[in-house]
Order: structure tokens, then C-alpha cells, then sequence
């Protein structure tokens, strides 16, 4: 999916080639929507809910420690503007499969967030517009507010154990882990058994 992305000749064709990898992945399964959120855009998205809590868990990558001495095994951290961007982002590249503990991270952040967002929209119903208002500036989608209202109800009840990686043979890369194949079929069953 990283591939397509590079070779996008546009930031609009690149999102169109990784729509159609992962549409490949999942047995042709049609993908109509698409946002694609840059890094950099994290700490305004995180600070629009009033900041995201979350629990650190029982290691913590060495990289991701040095940004902050908050981020220490079992602390609960506020993170607000770049901290949250840190947490998301942050992986020790020297440690095989680092990249897995980063996506844990980024599973419990997304969870936290939605469930911010959520109390943010109980308190403020119009503050859904602000949020999109601001989202669509920070990203490329083909989203329309609509869209984004009608995504509320399944998005507001995402759990961590409705979050799912696909499956793949991970192989040691010259500087990172690879991923060598998706495997299909496993990730197709997921679609369908959920």
C-alpha cells in the first residue's frame, strides 16, 4: 500500500493506487471514500477534541522516550499538539517488529480520540462541523459532510478489538521490517465475519 503511494504522480492518484491495492487485497471489494491524514497534521486534529488520555503500556520504545519523560511504562499522558504526533508516529527502527508496537499505540490513540470526539458532539451537536471543517483541510478525502455525519454511528462505537491488521510474512529490510505478501484470504474472512 506504502508502494502505490510513491508512485502516485499526484496526491490524488497516489490515494487512487493504494484504494486500489487494498480493494485488490480484500477480493475487489469497491472502496468509494478515502481520506489520507499527513503526520503533520496530528497535533491540530488531536488538539480540536482538547487533547487525547492514554495509558502507556508495559514497554516503551526508547525513540518514543526521548520526546518526552512522560512517556514511561504505565503513565497516563495527556497528549496535546505534538506529543500526541510523538506518540502516533515515534518507533525505534533498531528493534525488529517496533512497528507493531507503534500500531498498538496508534489503535488505543484512534479509540481515545473517537470517544472524545463523542463526548465533544453530546456537549456541542454542531461541533461535528467544526471538526469536519478543520479535518478537510488537513487532509485529502473525497469525503462530503455528509459522508462524515453518516460515518458517526459506526465510528463512535470502534473498539480496539474491531481495529484488525492484515495478515502478512514480514521479513527483515536493509533498515525496516517488510512486509513481503498480504495474505489475502485471511484478510477477506475478517470483512466478512464482522
Amino acid at each position: 500500500i506504502t508502494l502505490q503511494h510513491a508512485y502516485g504522480s499526484s496526491e490524488k492518484k497516489s490515494i487512487e493506487y493504494m484504494a486500489k491495492q487494498v480493494s485488490h487485497m480484500f477480493n475487489n471489494i469497491p472502496i468509494h471514500r478515502y481520506a489520507v491524514i499527513n503526520y503533520l497534521s496530528i497535533p491540530a486534529l488531536n488538539d480540536l477534541v482538547g487533547g487525547v488520555d492514554v495509558v502507556m503500556g508495559e514497554t516503551v520504545d526508547k525513540d518514543l522516550q526521548t520526546w518526552s519523560e512522560e512517556f514511561r511504562p504505565y503513565n497516563e499522558v495527556h497528549l496535546d499538539g505534538f506529543k500526541a504526533y510523538y506518540y502516533l508516529r515515534e518507533r525505534d527502527t533498531n528493534v525488529y517488529a517496533s512497528s507493531e508496537d507503534r500500531a498498538n499505540r496508534q489503535k488505543t490513540y484512534i479509540t481515545s480520540y473517537l470517544q472524545k470526539a463523542k463526548l465533544l458532539m453530546k456537549q456541542d451537536p454542531f461541533s461535528i462541523f467544526s471538526i469536519y471543517r478543520k479535518a478537510k483541510k488537513e487532509m485529502v478525502t473525497n469525503l462530503k459532510i455528509s459522508d462524515f455525519i453518516a460515518l458517526i454511528p459506526y465510528v463512535s462505537n470502534m473498539e480496539l478489538d474491531t481495529m484488525y491488521t492484515v495478515p502478512g510474512d514480514r521479513i527483515r529490510g536493509v533498515r525496516y521490517e517488510e512486509y513481503a505478501y498480504a495474505l489475502v484470504d485471511a484478510g477477506f474472512d475478517k470483512v466478512y465475519t464482522t
